[in-house]
């Protein structure tokens, strides 16, 4: 039970990092992936 409050918990504060900062995480995912595509 202790478990799955604090997936909960985490999937509620993810939810709001992403409102709030979601947008830098997807920017820095792209650069991370076209970094990958230049290098490999």
């Amino acid at each position: 039970m202790r478990l799955a409050v604090r997936l909960s918990a985490s999937a509620s504060i993810s939810a709001n990092n992403w409102k709030e900062s979601g947008w830098r995480v997807f920017a820095q995912a792209i650069n991370d992936c076209v970094a990958n595509l230049q290098s490999g």
